[in-house]
């Protein structure tokens, strides 16, 4: 599965408050200003995958996010949890990568080849870790 750029952008609501917020770059409206393309927090990738799960109904693996950060926070520390997490929302959140959205994005193999899984999910393929 291909993995998509992700960007932090700026919406004025028109009275004078601004909301900031992670979301595809390729989905960024006239209404949006990119403000970065990097730099982005562990609960801001969190929300992002949250609310993308939320969006394709998948609402009982949505909080599933949650959990995983905190784990990772726990375990590995905030810049690694959001190295890996930023890994995860750049395929479309955990759901994504299962193929749970190939509804809407046409991807229903998730990551599976990527990281060597059968398409069953059963067989992990021993080579296909990051070096």
């Amino acid at each position: 599965m291909a993995s998509f750029a992700l960007v932090r952008v700026r919406e004025d609501d028109g009275e004078g408050s601004t909301n900031e917020y992670v979301k595809r770059e390729q989905n960024v409206n006239d209404a949006e200003t990119i403000v970065c393309r990097e730099g982005f927090t562990l609960k801001e990738l969190t929300d992002y995958c949250v609310s993308s799960a939320v969006s394709r109904n998948n609402h009982s693996i949505a909080p599933t996010h949650r959990l995983l950060a905190a784990l990772l926070l726990r375990e590995v520390g905030d810049t690694v949890a959001a190295s890996i997490m930023l890994a995860i929302a750049e395929r479309g959140g955990l759901d994504g990568m299962s193929g749970m959205d190939y509804f809407t994005e046409g991807n229903q193999q998730g990551s599976y080849e990527e990281f060597g899984i059968d398409s069953s999910g059963g067989s992990y393929k021993p080579g296909t870790e990051k070096g």
